[in-house]
């Protein structure tokens, strides 16, 4: 059976064909397609190894170009799994090693390999953004199988940016790759910018000219008056941030210009619409290519949890053999785009409790390495739950079949003008099950694009606050502020708990006297001593309300239907609190201001103030749509309120023999 699997894993092209003529054989072995079949039930490998660090080794890959690679190794003679990461970071720096990956998986029986792509620090080459990073992955994966250190199962690793190219590398299709281990990232390169049309401006900025831009420079303008006069220009943008990002047109920006022709943002603010550029940037154009397991990571206040979903739900209907369709996997937690080993329990103002870190992070994903690339299925690893999620509220960990809920039914909330003021917000509405007034007049609001709402936590990547109601810190945060300048729809105390599971959306029957205009939605759970907090939230702009990529302007005064589509959440709303939805037009850094005109938002050089109405009349209604799980059908598996387990237990760390050292513990 183990070469039966090598076979399959060391020739995945040829997958469906050796499954296919072999069950003429051997029925019994259709199930390769379903998981590993050479995987055998055992613990979780424990720390047994010392850690050997080899640095700056220099690989060359096909062209001759020379990239920069650190090694971490056991301490050992053998040979042993590796997982790869690459990155365009500073390697001492690297997602993983923020996320302890060296110092959690050597010591357990893998090497970890960070290498720079191409043109990055000291890897040679130029660094471009538009090239697609595969074919190098590809010689990465292969050269890391040839190591006298390697047993030839190579597993791919990487958050953020490395997550894009661990999935181009995954669609190169290196033959010695086994599985992959995503984190954090985009499946379309076009949402990686932009959210509901709306540029994801304030991540923009500090990814391309804080995080790209330093070594950038340094690379474009060498030891010279340019780099220097930059590097001033750099120090003076951080130090008076709301100056420089106000800027109209926001191409002049001037921070991110750092020579003719090298600027990342004006690039990415030129390509407004989901244009053939970013089709042939995004993973997802290639999901037909990937023939191995990855385990999804997500965060469900992370910027990109839309695709991370979008990529495990792609790839189990889209991926070219049936060993991957059957085997992603997804991992939820409440964890935004920092790493999640570093929060402890508290993430944003909320503490999750002891819950989320039972198992813990990093265990989660050793039972996946351990299956895959040692052939251990451990207490943690279930073939038939594919998922799991922390249920936020209920601060617990759960696992299922499939994301999303398939058994989740969607409950509506409509939105109800009030005559009731307690200056909560603009409008203080209602918002119920009960179907809106034949006559209820539009609540109406003005938004001046130079006086935007601005961010409070959620999910933005951002540097900076603007004005003292912004708040850079992530997740959870009090809305009162922001509640203050937009319209509230809010209900009545729960009478039971309720527990949202999946994507939710709005309806919006809304009209402008601008010809462009942004619609900002957000669910908030207030609590019974009145403070607001934001669960998920979303953005449309309104040209963009019918295509991605052909926008059309508006007729003002015109009422047009919108669908806001907020991020997915799994949030436990306690019996006692209430549901609030806010709407406004912006959410400012994060989104850049729809400045109201004809122009691209980013181009434009002029504004106007926009009058701005939902409309909540039977002719015209607003409403929510909640994905809805029954809070007494989903059982913790893990966390404060897990249920008791009749898993096999595991045996105390002391009972757990370690491999020998200098044996060759994983044959090729």
């Amino acid at each position: 059976m183990m070469d039966t699997y090598i076979l399959l894993h060391r020739f995945p092209g040829k997958i469906s064909l050796v499954l296919f003529l072999l069950s003429l054989l051997w029925p019994g072995i259709a199930v390769a397609a379903s998981g590993n079949p050479a995987a055998v039930d055992g613990e979780p490998s424990r720390p047994c190894y010392a850690m050997v660090v080899e640095y700056d080794v220099p690989v060359t890959l096909r062209d001759g170009t020379t990239v920069a690679v650190d090694i971490y190794r056991p301490k050992a003679s053998g040979r042993f799994p590796v997982l790869l990461e690459g990155s365009a970071y500073d390697k001492r720096c690297s997602t993983d090693i923020r996320m302890s990956t060296h110092t959690f998986f050597v010591p357990r029986g893998y090497v970890v390999i960070i290498w720079n792509v191409r043109g990055r620090f000291k890897s040679g080459g130029s660094f471009d953004m538009a090239a697609l990073p595969g074919n190098d992955g590809w010689d990465m994966v292969e050269w890391a199988a040839r190591q006298p250190w390697s047993n030839g199962k190579i597993g791919l690793v990487g958050k953020s940016y490395s997550g894009q190219i661990l999935l181009h590398t995954a669609a190169a299709r290196p033959p010695h790759l086994v599985c992959a281990m995503s984190a954090l990232t985009g499946s379309d390169a076009w949402q990686w910018y932009y959210r509901g049309g709306a540029m994801e401006f304030g991540f923009s900025l500090y990814w391309g000219t804080v995080i790209l831009g330093w070594d950038l420079a340094e690379k474009t303008l060498g030891n010279t008056p340019a780099l220097q006069r930059w590097k001033n220009l750099l120090e003076m943008y951080l130090a008076d941030q709301q100056t420089f990002a106000d800027v109209i047109p926001l191409l002049d920006f001037k921070p991110a210009q750092i020579a003719p022709g090298v600027n990342l943002f004006a690039t990415w603010a030129s390509h407004p619409t989901a244009d053939a550029y970013w089709k042939r940037l995004s993973p997802s154009s290639y999901f037909s290519r990937i023939e191995i397991p990855i385990l999804h990571i997500g965060g469900w206040y992370d910027i990109f949890l839309d695709g991370t979903l979008n990529a495990f739900q792609e790839l189990r209907q889209r991926a070219g053999a049936p060993l991957a369709r059957r085997n992603q996997r997804l991992l939820l937690g409440p964890w935004h785009h920092s790493v999640p080993s570093y929060h402890g329990t508290r993430i944003g103002s909320v503490d999750y409790g002891p819950g989320l870190n039972q198992p813990g992070f990093n265990m989660m994903r050793l039972a996946f390495a351990d299956y895959w690339l040692k052939d251990t299925r451990t207490p943690l690893y279930r073939e038939d739950a594919p998922v799991s999620v922390f249920t936020m509220g209920r601060n617990c960990w759960r696992t299922a079949p499939s994301w999303p809920p398939a058994e989740a039914e969607p409950q509506v909330w409509y939105f109800h003008a009030s005559a009731r003021r307690k200056g909560e917000s603009l409008n203080d509405g209602a918002l119920s099950q009960a179907g809106p007034a034949p006559a209820a007049p539009p609540q109406t609001y003005l938004y001046d694009p130079m006086n935007p709402t601005p961010t409070r936590g959620g999910s933005g990547l951002l540097l900076f606050p603007f004005g003292p109601d912004s708040l850079v810190d992530y997740g959870q945060q009090e809305q009162g502020p922001v509640d203050k300048r937009s319209l509230t729809f809010t209900s009545g105390p729960l009478v039971h708990d309720l527990l949202v599971s999946g994507a939710v959306s709005a309806h919006l029957s809304a009209s402008s006297s601008a010809v462009d205009t942004d619609w900002v939605v957000r669910l908030c759970d207030v609590f019974p001593d009145g403070r607001s907090l934001n669960v998920v939230e979303g953005i449309q702009r309104a040209r963009f309300r019918e295509s991605a990529s052909a926008p059309s302007l508006l007729q003002p005064g015109h009422i047009y239907d919108y669908t806001v589509r907020m991020s997915a959440t799994e949030y436990l709303f306690r019996a006692g609190h209430r549901l609030r939805i806010t709407v406004g037009s912006s959410s400012y850094p994060r989104w850049s201001r729809n400045l109201n005109v004809a122009a691209f938002p980013e181009q434009a050089v002029e504004w106007t103030v926009a009058r701005n109405a939902i409309h909540v009349d039977a002719a015209h209604p607003s409403w929510v749509e909640l994905p809805i799980l029954s809070a007494d059908a989903v059982a913790c598996r893990h966390g404060k309120d897990a249920a008791p387990s009749g898993e096999r237990g595991a045996l105390p760390m002391e009972a757990m023999p370690c491999p020998k050292p200098g044996g060759s513990e994983y044959p090729r």
